[in-house]
């Protein structure tokens, strides 16, 4: 009767043995088996224990076989290791226990991040220009431009994004006009798995026209057809874009990235006279990690179900505040309507006093349109929640839903007063 080793019922159940996948490191697992006397001459002692491994090994013939056992070795016919003639049974076992402990589940996340990251992205910004019976108004600005980020460590860097728009505006005000450049520098953070990245940035910089009007020339005389001219210039008004996205690696060096965000600038009339405004910018981009590769070995924390008590609190409280934030808006908007004489103006109607600019389609259009936005932002929201759990930052998952209620509480205060 064969001798089957402790914690192995049978030679089929040897792959879901606990020694098996105890270690992720396939040197230290076999080490641990050798130690524990689970391997003996090459093979699992499984193998070696099981009869039709002994009668190889005494020199029998295997059952079935037809092959009679030689009379005399000699050089060429003694085995150079016991059980040679189960070479290429052992070498089954072999490829699937290499197999097994290739995809054989780890205790932590593996992933990498290189110092440097470089690459090259498409920008929209809808900003003030020239569009059709209406100067001035917001419009789609698109280029592409030059992306670096310094890594500081796994979590923080350093990134900063040069744009120049090469769309020209003609009509001229003296806060846009002519040719529009940005730039921006700040402080990125980011959460990282094997191939995912997401990521928020806070880049302060600054945004300029290089034909605005600067100034206003009275004329007097005989014979003067135009009683003033303008004089154009270069206007730069401080910005701080505020952004998040994510990043796909599609391989150990290359990623694709796509991020959206809020770029908010003071903008500064020739009176003096500044108000900050608030503009969509998109971006897309592919990125080179180049340099040094670090690697990174987080460990594993708790974990939770995703819909637990906690999580469930902060969901209903932010979709409290997601509902204060609709009626409140609704409120204003419905007071806009009744006091203002131009509520459909671009520059001064009603959709102009939502600071939101993904918002600002919706919340025109009544109660439908506020319904719709707060559903899409909403189911955002547990998206995000869900991936970030996905990745195991619980404790970044519930700072989400904080934040998006303290977000709407803020707009429906601001609403309010």
């Amino acid at each position: 009767m064969s001798v089957i080793s402790p914690g192995v019922l049978s030679r089929s159940r040897f792959f879901h043995s606990p020694i098996l996948f105890r270690e992720s490191n396939p040197a230290a697992l076999i080490a641990s088996l050798f130690a524990k006397g689970k391997i003996k001459n090459g093979v699992p002692h499984i193998l070696e224990s099981h009869p039709r491994e002994r009668r190889a090994r005494m020199g029998h013939p295997l059952h079935g076989s037809t092959r009679q056992k030689p009379k005399r070795e000699g050089w060429a016919t003694r085995p150079l290791f016991p059980g040679e003639s189960l070479l290429k049974y052992r070498l089954s076992w072999a490829v699937s226990l290499a197999a097994a402990i290739s995809f054989s589940p780890a205790h932590s996340d593996a992933q990498s991040y290189s110092r440097f990251e470089v690459g090259m992205q498409t920008t929209m910004l809808r900003e003030a220009g020239d569009t059709s019976g209406c100067g001035g108004c917001e419009t789609a600005h698109w280029t592409t431009g030059p992306e670096i980020t310094i890594n500081l460590n796994q979590y923080f860097a350093l990134n900063g994004t040069a744009n120049f728009f090469p769309g020209y505006t003609e009509r001229s005000s003296d806060t846009f006009g002519g040719h529009l450049t940005q730039v921006l520098a700040g402080v990125k953070a980011s959460i990282r798995s094997k191939r995912f990245t997401l990521f928020i940035k806070a880049r302060p910089g600054f945004l300029s026209w290089d034909h605005t009007v600067t100034g206003v020339q009275f004329l007097n005389g005989p014979g003067v057809s135009t009683p003033f001219i303008f004089s154009f210039g270069r206007k730069t008004f401080f910005a701080v874009n505020i952004a998040g996205g994510g990043e796909y690696m599609l391989s150990r060096k290359v990623g694709i990235s796509v991020e959206m965000g809020d770029s908010i600038v003071r903008y500064t009339n020739n009176t003096g006279i500044g108000s900050f405004k608030n503009d969509f910018q998109f971006s897309t981009g592919l990125y080179y990690h180049c340099c040094e590769l670090k690697a990174i070995e987080r460990k594993a924390g708790s974990s939770h179900k995703f819909l637990d008590k906690t999580n469930i609190g902060l969901l209903a409280a932010g979709l409290l505040a997601h509902t204060a934030d609709a009626i409140t808006t609704q409120h204003s908007q419905a007071r806009c309507r009744r006091t203002n004489p131009s509520p459909d103006s671009p520059f001064s109607g009603c959709a102009s006093q939502e600071g939101n600019f993904l918002a600002r389609p919706f919340v025109t259009h009544g109660w439908g349109g506020q319904i719709a936005f707060t559903g899409i932002v909403y189911s955002a929201e547990i998206a995000l929640m869900y991936g970030i759990h996905r990745m195991g930052f619980h404790k970044i998952e519930r700072t989400v839903p904080i934040a998006q209620a303290l977000a709407n509480s803020l707009g429906a205060y601001h609403n309010v007063n």
